[in-house]
């Protein structure tokens, strides 16, 4: 079969996943299927889920997502214009890229009349020009979509060498393309690219082999960015002073010692507050580009205010003043698949990061990035972790309910407060909400050209996005007082010296353990060590949820059961 019938027959293959069966009297009735091609053993049947946090995620068949493949050489432009012009397709948005851009995720501005149809169209668009091959895309019941690539991220089991994988892949026809080791995980290709039945077959496959925690497409994902509407004008840096930042200043502005690593989406290293600090990470990376470099491309608007808010460099007559204005800077923009951001995460804990800001998120996360997510807070730094940081979202929802990945037992999930220290209405909420932090209309770092402000300076910067970096420069400072501190005891000492949300029930608090209150948390820090019992679970890897592993696969009780604790003055000139 050709790559063109192929294509055509997995976009009608996607449309079918959740057709019901047919009656045992019209299987009975119907003519005998072909026999499969001799050069080719049958397909396995292709799944319509895959697994997220312990729960079975159905996939729907999408009506107005694409994903893409650019032929060899060939300018996004070019593949722009193609698309624009092909029949029942149309205006549409490039909602992510991988691979150098050699992979898109498509949004169009019209739906399809069905999922056929959108499997016809996109069955026109290979023409031997700018684009190689398009398959229709997949969603989850949220809604949010999933572009499927040619790839499958499998997960090993604890003790098991993926290396004792490699009959069965290749019996399968597939390869494996890299080791993704600190995630015990294998990036393994299907023969055809993209090919949706393709790859979830071999996925289907993998996952059933023994030795193997999960296996699923290295899905290509739009992250939603954490970043609130604009808000009107608040007097600067106001969130610092309601954080009690400069009541912390006297006793530490950071260390360069410390690593505070932003995953985002491409950052102005040669930005006046950001630029001159004492260290950037040789470690920096650009797993969009894939090179060292991770500055902003033209549509990169985020990652600066975010690094901003945690780091901007203080006493320099310029600007802002960063939470930790002293800290170490590790800056690494992101790819848009599922493997990207797990090497993103590792590369963060491999480096030494004390501190992992992610103010962006979606729902259902893969089994590969929470195993990463996981590892890296448990195993980097030698055993003593890194404190990974995410920001809730701003959808107003339950973060549970929603199986978001800032829910993650792992991880630190912030919600934003205001001036007032009530929640946003925006903001995201649940069980699983650690801490809140000051957040809207925040003044912080921009790209000098381009960006949110005409000039190197937002005004209007906030949502969750910018509640998550006044957390993770919170914890850089603590982390500055001894750098050797177990990531558990510097989240738990922010829990406990935090202050209330208005508003909160404090007997099932939506808002986790309160608003972050910088000067508090560093006057406990800088004093005599208090034992903890939190830390010590946390310190030994115990799960805390009875009999489930530390390292399985997110059984819901580990899910449901996190632990918490109960809940002279110097400016930056």
């Amino acid at each position: 079969m050709d790559r063109t019938s192929l294509v055509a027959s997995i976009g009608l293959l996607i449309a079918l996943w959740l057709s019901p069966p047919p009656s045992h009297a019209a299987a009975a009735t119907a003519p005998p299927p072909a026999p499969p091609a001799a050069t080719a053993p049958p397909p396995a049947p292709a799944p319509a889920a895959f697994v997220s946090m312990g729960r079975r995620v159905e996939l729907h068949p999408s009506r107005r997502w694409l994903t893409v493949e650019l032929a060899p050489g060939a300018s996004l432009d070019a593949a722009r214009r193609r698309i624009a012009a092909a029949p029942g397709l149309g205006a549409h948005q490039i909602a992510a890229s991988a691979r150098r851009g050699g992979e898109l995720l498509v949004r169009l501005d019209r739906e399809a009349p069905d999922a056929p149809a959108l499997a016809a169209a996109a069955l026109a668009l290979p023409d031997g020009g700018a684009i190689a091959a398009a398959t229709p895309a997949v969603h989850t019941p949220d809604g949010q979509p999933l572009g499927l690539t040619a790839r499958a991220v499998v997960v090993m089991s604890p003790g098991v060498d993926p290396a004792s994988l490699a009959p069965l892949v290749r019996a399968l026809g597939g390869r494996i393309d890299e080791a993704l080791p600190f995630a015990r995980a294998l990036l393994v290709s299907a023969a055809r690219a993209p090919d949706a039945g393709a790859v979830l077959a071999l996925a289907e496959r993998l996952r059933a082999a023994p030795g193997v925690l999960d296996a699923h497409p290295d899905f290509l994902r739009a992250a939603g960015r954490r970043r609130a509407p604009s808000d009107p004008l608040f007097p600067e840096q106001w969130y610092a002073a309601r954080a009690r930042l400069p009541d912390a200043l006297d006793t530490t502005a950071g260390s360069a010692r410390v690593l505070l690593a932003v995953l985002d989406d491409g950052f102005d290293l040669d930005h006046e507050d950001l630029g001159g600090r004492p260290r950037i990470s040789a470690d920096a990376w650009d797993f969009a580009d894939l090179d060292a470099d991770p500055s902003a491309g033209s549509l990169d608007d985020h990652g600066t205010p975010v690094a901003g808010i945690a780091l901007a460099v203080a006493d320099n007559g310029r600007g802002i003043a960063g939470l930790c204005p002293r800290c170490g800077f590790l800056p690494l923009r992101r790819g848009a698949t599922d493997a990207d951001d797990m090497k993103a995460i590792a590369r963060a804990a491999e480096a030494g990061a004390h501190v992992i800001n992610c103010s962006w998120g979606y729902t259902f996360p893969s089994t590969g990035v929470v195993e990463a997510l996981r590892a890296a807070a448990q195993d980097a730094r030698g055993g003593r972790g890194a404190l990974v940081i995410f920001a809730a979202g701003n959808e107003g929802v339950d973060i549970d309910e929603a199986f978001d990945i800032s829910a993650l037992p792992k991880v630190v999930a912030v919600a934003a407060t205001g001036p007032d220290d009530a929640p946003l209405a925006s903001s995201n909420r649940g069980r699983s909400v650690d801490l809140a932090a000051p957040a809207g209309g925040m003044r912080t770092t921009d790209r000098t050209i381009g960006g949110f402000a005409a000039g190197p300076y937002a005004r209007s910067f906030g949502g969750t996005s910018g509640a998550a970096p006044v957390v993770a420069g919170a914890a850089g400072l603590l982390f500055s007082l001894d750098p050797e501190r177990p990531a558990a005891e510097v989240r738990e000492i922010l829990e406990r010296t935090a202050a209330p949300v208005v508003g909160d029930d404090a007997a099932a608090p939506a808002y986790g353990s309160g608003r972050v209150d910088v000067a508090r948390a560093v006057a406990v820090a800088a004093g005599p060590r208090e034992p903890s019992s939190t830390c010590a679970l946390a310190a030994a890897g115990t799960s805390s949820a009875p009999g489930v592993p530390t390292g399985a696969l997110l059984g819901l009780a580990a899910f449901a059961a996190l632990l918490r604790p109960t809940a002279a003055r110097r400016l930056p000139g």
